[in-house]
């Protein structure tokens, strides 16, 4: 007797021992049954997330702008100046995709 390349025992020429393939299978319908329901908990767990990300979003959008007073004189200029940039770089960007 040899063994396949899945490692049945061949008996009687072509054949396998029902005992190894039942429990072969037992063992591959086990990873699936516990793979369906890692994505269910998966799942609802996105689910949870997208609706953590969304309150997060709504409640930043009520926030006032940030105020750098605590951080000094210089370091205010210095992130006000870069909130300007920033917002000049991005209507540039916003032109030049609204000419493409």
């Amino acid at each position: 007797m040899g063994a396949s390349p899945h490692g049945f025992t061949v008996v009687r020429g072509r054949g396998y021992r029902p005992e190894q393939v039942d429990e072969a299978l037992d063992g591959l319908f086990g990873e699936q049954e516990e793979a369906r329901a890692r994505l269910a908990r998966l799942v609802a767990e996105q689910g949870e997330l997208t609706a953590e990300t969304e309150r997060l979003r709504a409640l930043a959008a009520t926030l006032p702008p940030p105020a750098y007073e605590s951080l000094g004189a210089h370091a205010g200029k210095l992130l006000t100046l870069a909130e300007s940039e920033a917002a000049d770089v991005r209507a540039a960007a916003e032109a030049d995709a609204a000419r493409t």
